[in-house]
């Protein structure tokens, strides 16, 4: 489940796999019909289950026009005091990171 933004496509293959930001996940489902065993294989579950993954800091990310989880109300403090501990700051650690995905 997408959110889209009011954004101009960024290309031919604009999609929510891409990161341009006009795509924001929002919730997901899963499916769950199997246990994996410690040996690798698939026990099916007597019980089948739908998972909805729509988690109250995905709302906040639209209520509070973010395009994250990590820049809300929630993170912000942890992501404050790694900021102090580690002597980086977020956005430009963020920056690196995108830079080096984009690069591999």
């Amino acid at each position: 489940m997408f959110y889209v933004n009011d954004l101009t496509d960024c290309g031919e293959n604009c999609g929510p796999a891409c990161s341009c930001g006009k795509y924001v996940e929002l919730g997901n489902n899963v499916f769950m019909s199997n246990n994996k065993e410690t040996d690798g294989s698939l026990t099916e579950l007597k019980q089948k289950n739908i998972d909805v993954g729509l988690e109250f800091e995905r709302l906040l990310i639209l209520t509070n026009g973010l395009n994250n989880v990590y820049e809300t109300d929630l993170f912000t403090p942890i992501i404050n005091a790694l900021e102090r501990v580690t002597v980086q700051k977020y956005d430009e650690t963020k920056k690196k990171v995108l830079e080096l995905s984009l690069n591999t």
